[in-house]
């Protein structure tokens, strides 16, 4: 069993244990009597003699058996007693008799125990009295007057399972029980937990294991009552109490917990084991009765009624209320008295017929009193769970002031009918329904007036339906369809007031009224106010206002037109305006700025109005700017400077900056700026590429001299190879120096064309064919092998055909004359669909876009088994003129291949990726978007 495995399993299984042991030890000494025997000298009588003295007395069940047939060739005494059988009877019987299992499943086992030194059964035997009982079965071979039998060592086992069984249910229910089950030592360290005790307190049998109890304290138990509680187990007797202790996670709790010891046979506590039920829900229960019960209690007793509780005599079993502290009374006043015997015979009847009532089970409520007061009293019966009545619960309020209250209401409402009839507004009161509950005179006189019929428009009348009888196509239609809903809405809860303006044209002539309809609740009914108001005259005062409004606003947006027409003209001209401007006021201040201001220096409309000018220009500027501005301002004449500018960004630019002041316009300034320095990095540029191209120019021209001057003066000394060695060099250097013209030449149209890519449709594999074709005998004279490879034939973009020629020439020719003899070549383009199946993607996944797998390009790839290039060289290879390691080679080359290709790819939007392994070899992949 797992070591959780209580502590009263664990003494029941030593037992068990126990008594195995004593059975082998018993075994073992069979065997060494049996070695003994077997050591003894004949005669061959003393020693059976020997054996059947030690096989009878045994007190254990023994029994000889044959293997072959399982026949029972002997049984000692204690086999007798125990089966039921004698011994002349036992011999005649085979093991199947007395064994549950069939004869050939018992067969089986003995044969099988024939052949080992020990073995060991577990049987169901049937005893003589037909009692099934459960035994265990030692056996050896042995020999005995020449057969080979079983000596069988049989022990009764039924009690021993029995309690395992007992023992096993122990457990279950141990460990399903929803209380918790705590044992400790008799020290009080905790040995076991159940899992309700770690699902109550958060704690698992590891935590709490050889901890004492107490971890749970939280304090609010006192060690008086934990003394106590120890005392009395610690006695021998069993301990009941509550513990107001705290979980793992800091939550308190009520436990009920019985506590009782463990005793062995001499009486010695060895364990205590508490069952602890977890009754922090009853204590809250019964600490929330026992405040309602007080909450009750003060709310009673603050009541100002009389709250009080009869019997089915009609006593009174109860008082309570500040009504006995006002009018002078106690509660023994009333205490076991009937009404009749307080008030006495003639005022008691009322109440008396008031609790017979109530006795029936109805509910009563009933007024009585004198000339200075009113009772109102509500009896209500008391019920017992069968539904019978036990008594009655009543209340007595003094209701002598709303009597007076309700007669001061019936004044006001007369008041308010009198000054709501005196209003002109015409007033009519709705009901939930829209049934017309009350109207004023008004309401009344200008129906009249207006010849219409009473039973239309008074009380009793639904004003809803009187709304949806107008002709919706009339001239009244629209304005009852806006009324009534309106007043949907708000007795539907949607709003709680509305207002409707409309014309009403009279016999006299037109005129205007508002209905505003307001709510009300009465009972937890919704009530309508309606109100039409003759607003004629305002009307027509807001028309006379309104017209006079309209007379302004027209001039108002003319002039403002011609402002926005002046302003637009400007800000046009600005904003056409190729330079970036600015307007500043005399403080320094930005007014205005235009967009190519803001889109050179990277700020969004508005972003830069009433920010100080200087804050534009770069620190080491500002001081220069500062006098340009001043002398502006002081002599109003035009300032050019040259400065630095700082962009929203961070980066800086140079610029001509001038400055004039605005004619007639307090000091304001307009700055224009002119960006040179693009200027400024052309220039760099051209001085440095006609540097780098003159340097490589006077290379070849110099050792094509050089080799020239050498023939001229030495040619009839020189030997034919001598002679051919020098044309050779001339050629390589021609060759060379016409490589670098052709260079130059395509980087000076590429920069002409200003960004102009062509309109040709270019089939990108054609071109790879083409150029792979005319390489062919270059790259057949080093015994390299080129493999094309087009997965896409219908990979087409738009531009110049040149352009592709150009791109696929510099890669392959590369290609070629960086990879050794015998090398291989492999060129391939893959489509918007086929780009995703090219295995080496991965490898450029960081260099290459995102949306490349997304149908969008057209990819290159040219790989090469070569000599690969250094990693110190990869960030340069696409810079112009630069050859890394090759420039202390014999390989030929300008250095501009690489660059060229990339400017080319990058005027169609694309561009190209390298990854290289020095003596592995080198892969290019360039990238070209699909246009239309």
């Amino acid at each position: 069993m797992p070591d959780q495995t209580p502590l009263v399993v664990k003494l029941l299984q030593q037992e068990v244990e126990d008594l195995k042991r004593q059975l082998h030890i018993q075994s073992q000494g069979l065997e060494r009597a049996e070695a003994r025997l077997r050591e003894l000298p004949p005669p061959q009588t003393e020693r059976e003699n020997f054996y059947l003295t030690m096989f009878e007395s045994s007190p254990r069940v023994r029994l000889v058996l044959d293997p072959d047939t399982g026949e029972i060739v002997d049984a000692n005494q204690a086999a007798c007693h125990f089966y039921g059988y004698t011994k002349q009877v036992l011999q005649g019987m085979k093991l199947s008799d007395i064994d549950l299992l069939t004869a050939a499943d018992l067969l089986r086992e003995m044969r099988s125990a024939r052949t080992r030194q020990r073995y060991f059964f577990s049987f169901r035997h049937r005893l003589h009295s037909g009692e099934i009982v459960d035994v265990e079965m030692f056996t050896r071979p042995i020999l005995l007057n020449g057969r080979d039998l079983l000596y069988a060592l049989i022990e009764d086992v039924t009690e021993r399972n029995r309690q395992q069984r007992e023992l096993h249910l122990l457990w279950h229910a141990i460990r399903q029980s929803a209380n918790s089950v705590v044992i400790t030592d008799a020290a009080g360290n905790i040995e076991y937990v159940n899992p309700a005790f770690t699902k109550l307190t958060g704690y698992s049998l590891e935590e709490v294991k050889g901890q004492n109890p107490r971890l749970l304290k939280s304090g609010h138990t006192s060690p008086e009552e934990y003394a106590a509680m120890w005392r009395t187990i610690t006695a021998g007797q069993e301990w009941r109490g509550e513990f107001h202790n705290k979980k793992k996670n800091g939550d308190l709790y009520w436990e009920l917990a019985n506590i009782s010891p463990v005793v062995d046979d001499r009486g010695g506590i060895t364990h205590f084991v508490a069952v602890k039920e977890d009754v922090t829900e009853r204590r809250n229960i019964e600490q929330t009765l026992r405040q309602s019960e007080h909450r009750f209690r003060s709310l009673v007793g603050s009541m100002d009624d009389i709250v009080f509780t009869l019997d089915l005599q009609g006593r009174h079993t109860g008082v309570y209320g500040r009504w006995l502290e006002k009018d002078g009374f106690t509660p023994d006043h009333f205490l076991g008295k009937t009404a009749a015997e307080i008030l006495g015979a003639e005022a008691g009847e009322i109440h008396e017929a008031a609790n017979q009532q109530a006795l029936t089970g109805q509910n009563v409520v009933y007024e009585w009193g004198d000339l200075t007061q009113t009772i109102q009293t509500s009896l209500s019966p008391i019920y017992q769970e069968d539904g019978t009545v036990t008594g009655i619960v009543g209340i007595g309020r003094d209701i002598s002031r709303l009597k007076q209250s309700e007669e001061a209401l019936r004044q006001a409402e007369h008041f308010a009918s009198a000054t709501v009839d005196a209003l002109s507004a015409h007033i009519a009161i709705l009901d939930q329904h829209g049934v017309i509950q009350a109207v004023n005179a008004a309401w009344q006189g200008f129906g009249k007036q207006q010849g219409a019929d009473p039973a239309r428009i008074g009380v009793g009348v639904n004003y809803l339906d009187v709304l949806a009888a107008v002709d919706p196509a009339g001239e009244d239609g629209p304005s009852a369809q806006a009324v009534q809903e309106g007043i949907h809405q708000i007795i539907g809860g949607h709003i709680s007031e509305f207002a409707y303006e409309y014309p009403c044209p009279l016999p006299e002539g037109q005129r205007w009224f508002v209905v505003r309809c307001t709510s009300f609740t009465v009972e937890d009914a919704i009530h309508v106010v309606v109100a039409h108001v003759d607003i004629t005259e305002r009307v027509v005062a807001q028309e006379v206002l309104r017209a006079d409004s309209v007379r302004l606003d027209q001039l108002v947006q003319e002039r403002t037109a011609q402002l926005k027409r002046l302003n637009l003209r400007m800000a046009t001209i600005l904003d056409n305006a190729s330079n970036p401007i600015l307007f500043a006021n005399a403080d320094g201040k930005i007014v205005t700025t235009n967009m190519a201001l803001r889109r050179r220096l990277g700020y969004r409309p508005r972003q830069l109005d009433n920010i100080d000018l200087l804050s534009l220009f770069d620190a080491a500027s500002v001081e220069e700017v500062a006098q340009a501005w001043s002398a502006v301002q002081t002599t109003s004449q035009v300032e050019h400077i040259q400065a630095r500018l700082t962009a929203a960004n961070g980066a800086s630019f140079e610029a001509e900056v001038t400055f004039n002041r605005v004619p007639d316009n307090a000091g304001h300034i307009v700055c224009t700026l002119y960006d040179i320095s693009h200027l400024k990095e052309v220039e760099r540029l051209k001085d440095q590429f006609i540097s780098m191209v003159s340097h490589e120019l006077r290379t070849p021209i110099g050792a094509i001299l050089l080799n020239t001057e050498t023939m001229q003066h030495y040619y009839a000394q020189m030997s034919d190879d001598q002679r051919i060695r020098k044309l050779y060099q001339i050629h390589t250097q021609t060759h060379r120096l016409q490589e670098l013209v052709d260079a130059v030449l395509d980087i000076s149209r590429l920069t002409a064309r200003h960004s102009h890519r062509g309109d040709d449709v270019v089939d990108v594999g054609g071109t790879l064919t083409e150029i792979v074709n005319s390489l062919g005998e270059l790259a057949a004279a080093k015994q390299q092998r080129v493999e094309v490879n087009i997965e896409d034939n219908a990979a087409y973009i738009r531009g110049e055909r040149s352009d592709l020629i150009r791109v696929w020439q510099n890669l392959i020719s590369n290609a070629i004359k960086y990879t050794d003899n015998g090398g291989e070549i492999r060129a391939s383009v893959y489509g918007p669909k086929q780009i995703g199946g090219w295995l080496g993607l991965s490898t450029f996944s960081d260099q290459i876009p995102k949306d490349l797998v997304q149908g969008r390009h057209i990819v290159g790839v040219v790989t090469d088994t070569g000599y690969g290039i250094h990693p110190e060289d990869l960030p340069h290879i696409f810079t112009r003129f630069y050859r890394g390691w090759a420039d202390d080679t014999s390989i030929p080359g300008t250095g501009l291949g690489l660059s060229l290709t990339r400017d080319i790819l990058k005027l169609y939007g694309g561009d190209i990726a390298v990854h290289s392994q020095v003596g592995v070899g080198t892969t290019f992949c360039f990238w070209l978007p699909i246009t239309e």
